[in-house]
């Protein structure tokens, strides 16, 4: 019997602590505010990319993560409704302003592998990501409005269990 193999989530470029669970697939780095892959045992750096227009409301902010390819958004964090939440980010990433790189509050719960982006749109009945384009982290501003999320620009509201059990893990 093998002893397990432990991962220290210590990013590569500044030895600080990496912010994540053992069950993402995403860890991010507070101080260089940088996102890595986690796979098996290793750390691979990930373009990562945030939506800079802040949802309405009063409630505690947090960030949502999306895998983007091309023109359409897929959620990387488990929810109840993958297909519509993928229907809503791909309609609204036109409309959010992105920029490169991480700021606080970094996204939490991102589970859902990046490979999945395709399937995800094919059963959406989104256009295929591009061939040969990796998908890139997105993360976006939601507020919690009692039992209601809330996306930037969105007139819609996500309910509590279209993120993991209400809230990022």
């Amino acid at each position: 019997m093998s002893a397990p193999h432990f991962l220290p989530l210590v990013c590569p470029r500044c030895s600080d602590d990496l912010a994540g669970r053992a069950v993402d697939r995403v860890a991010f780095c507070p101080a260089c505010r940088r996102a890595y892959r986690v796979d098996g045992g290793t750390l691979t750096d990930l373009p990562a990319r945030r939506a800079t227009l802040r949802p309405p409301g009063d409630g505690p902010l947090l960030a949502l993560p999306f895998w983007i390819a091309g023109e359409v958004a897929v959620p990387a964090f488990l929810g109840s409704r993958p297909l519509t939440m993928a229907r809503i980010a791909t309609r609204s990433l036109a409309a959010w302003r992105i920029e490169d790189g991480l700021a606080p509050p970094f996204p939490r719960g991102a589970r859902v592998a990046p490979a999945s982006a395709a399937a995800v749109c094919r059963l959406a009945r989104l256009p295929a990501p591009p061939a040969g384009t990796p998908p890139v982290l997105l993360a976006v501003p939601a507020r919690i409005d009692g039992g209601r999320f809330l996306l930037p620009g969105e007139a819609g509201t996500l309910y509590p269990d279209d993120v993991h059990e209400g809230r990022l893990l």
